[in-house]
């Protein structure tokens, strides 16, 4: 063989042995990114049910906390966590004023109204003049009213749950409730609720799974 051919020979080996190594590093970077989306896939999905099983877990707590200040509700705490998720409104908040209300729907005038948080019941109102936008065929139906109505008229101009309880009053200066002792008695209930170390320990475990979940 002339060292023409020889030449023509080594570089047509040289040429195929090029193209096989290109082709074999294509291949390992194709599996090393697929490697790599499944495994971002899996920890994607084992946070997602985390955070179902921490969401699930809150539930349990709420339900029980509702349910040791009153034995007969029947508000359910999953309906509170949805009205609080949709509106970002402060759980605990909405825990203590259900609460201080109405103890549930289990009290007072929202025996007959279902309406766990008293909006339209004026004091001195009777039933009958209490607006029909105010009674509920259920006091789960009665949260997501009540949540809007503190999304629009309250909790407005960067004011925070924080601050209705230091001046419960909304954008026009209007007070919640006439009792003069409004803010402090919410305000021991809401740290009734906060200070409850179960609900605690769910309600940041939810939190922490809901942030790694995307949720």
């Amino acid at each position: 063989m002339s060292i023409k051919n020889v030449s023509g020979w080594v570089a047509a080996v040289i040429a195929t042995l090029s193209a096989l190594a290109l082709v074999f590093a294509i291949v390992i970077i194709a599996l090393s990114t697929t490697s790599n989306d499944y495994s971002f896939r899996i920890q994607r999905d084992n946070m997602e049910l985390m955070y179902e099983g921490a969401r699930a877990d809150l539930v349990q707590s709420i339900d029980s906390v509702i349910r040791v200040a009153a034995p007969t509700t029947c508000m359910n705490g999953l309906a509170v966590l949805r009205e609080c998720e949709k509106y970002n409104i402060d759980i605990f908040f909405v825990l203590a004023q259900g609460h201080l209300e109405s103890h549930f729907g289990t009290k007072g005038m929202a025996l007959k109204t279902n309406s766990v948080f008293n909006v339209y019941a004026y004091d001195g109102y009777s039933y009958e003049k209490i607006n029909s936008k105010g009674k509920y065929s259920h006091p789960d139906l009665s949260i997501e009213p009540y949540l809007k109505l503190l999304s629009q008229l309250y909790l407005v101009n960067g004011k925070t749950e924080t601050d209705l309880m230091h001046n419960y009053v909304d954008v026009n200066g209007q007070r919640y409730a006439s009792s003069k002792d409004y803010e402090n008695n919410l305000t021991e209930k809401y740290h009734k609720y906060v200070s409850d170390e179960n609900l605690m320990n769910n309600y940041k475990k939810y939190t922490k799974y809901k942030i790694l979940s995307g949720k």
